[in-house]
């Protein structure tokens, strides 16, 4: 495609050179040359635009999942500093929570039963109960999944996990997860490749990457 391009372009070179070097009259008895070398113009930048389209696409893909990644991530951040905010005495709040549901995840007390399905949301952990941060819920854009089963969670059922922060404990994970030392999340789109938001156990540190050439996490 791109040899094409150029060649064209090099019979528009030689054109310019051949107007060039023609009188008046004889430019304007040259008038049916100049119509082609518009329609070759035109032709060019047709193929140019369309070879350009599928590049675009999936740029515009890639930058949509990072930003669902952030999103993610500013989630989890919001539960950690809810766990941190100060409180007066007699608090019954032990912890916040922010839960994870996969693609295949239902629940017949939800109207709909699927109305969790790729999504995450914020809840506090009382003594006796939890509930929900009210306008916490996120679904995930169209075509995008959670990557289960959340291995890191081996709490949860195979469409669910949690990463719970301590009130007492000042935002530190209370999660019994065993010897694992980081939560992974994981979101694909498609063919392309999958991005997940870490969340470390020991330090708490939340990091968004990419998925590497090569690399067989998705």
């Amino acid at each position: 495609m791109l040899k094409i391009a150029k060649n064209c372009l090099k019979s528009l070179r030689i054109g310019s050179r051949f107007l060039a070097s023609l009188s008046v009259s004889e430019r304007l008895s040259s008038a049916s040359f100049t119509l082609i070398e518009l329609l070759v113009t035109v032709f060019i930048i047709a193929l140019l635009s369309t070879a350009s389209i599928p590049a675009i696409r999936q740029f515009q893909r890639r930058a949509d999942l990072k930003m669902t990644a952030n999103e993610i991530r500013s989630a989890v951040l919001e539960a950690k500093n809810y766990s941190l905010a100060p409180r007066t005495g007699g608090t019954k709040i032990q912890s916040y929570s922010i839960v994870f549901y996969g693609p295949g995840y239902t629940n017949l007390a939800d109207t709909p039963p699927d109305r969790r399905k790729n999504a995450y949301e914020i809840v506090e952990n009382r003594e006796a109960d939890t509930a929900e941060i009210p306008g916490s819920l996120k679904k995930l854009p169209q075509k995008t999944d959670f990557l289960t089963p959340f291995d890191w969670d081996t709490d949860q059922a195979d469409n669910k996990a949690e990463i719970r922060f301590g009130v007492v404990k000042q935002g530190a994970i209370i999660n019994e997860w065993g010897t694992v030392t980081e939560a992974q999340i994981k979101i694909k789109r498609g063919t392309e490749k999958c991005w997940r938001v870490k969340v470390i156990r020991a330090t708490g540190g939340i990091f968004i990457e990419e998925q590497k050439d090569g690399e067989m996490i998705c």
